[in-house]
């Protein structure tokens, strides 16, 4: 069986802002190495996503303690046996009751204001807010697809 494969998203903000830029106010360039590794040291939130219907709020914790931050979020591809229907849920290990939220719903939702937010006030030398670390827990060809079309929406 392949490994699952590991894939780092630069920043969550990055996936929000690409379809949001042409909302924002022209605005200088931010300062060269901003972003570039070790211009800012971080906190890890690792498996910052409920698990077995507990810790709904690690995401609150984890914008608590300060920007930027680094979010992990392990995704995993379940089907659903009653329905067929497969889907991304965010989980660590099997086994899946179908009631795992999806990236979409509990992470992209959750720092929308955030990202809403840091737009508004156009501040691009405190970008990236978040990084967006991704655990594949399965790589299914559809598993990809799902998250690539996620990752995608405006």
């Amino acid at each position: 069986m392949p490994r699952p494969l590991s894939l780092t998203v630069l920043t969550a903000a990055f996936a929000l802002l690409v379809g949001m830029a042409h909302h924002a106010a022209p605005q200088a360039p931010p300062r060269a190495g901003a972003g570039a590794p070790g211009a800012r040291v971080l906190l890890d939130a690792h498996n910052c996503y409920p698990d077995g219907g507990r810790w709904s709020d690690r995401i609150d914790r984890a914008l608590a303690t300060g920007l930027p931050v680094a979010i992990e979020q392990d995704l995993a591809w379940f089907r659903d046996p009653r329905s067929g229907v497969s889907r991304s849920i965010l989980a660590h290990a099997e086994p899946y009751t179908g009631a795992e939220p999806s990236l979409k719903d509990h992470f992209f939702e959750r720092i929308r204001p955030v990202v809403e937010q840091a737009l508004r006030d156009g501040r691009r030398e405190t970008w990236p807010l978040v990084v967006l670390n991704l655990d594949l827990k399965s790589n299914e060809p559809e598993h990809h697809a799902a998250i690539w079309e996620t990752l995608g929406k405006r």
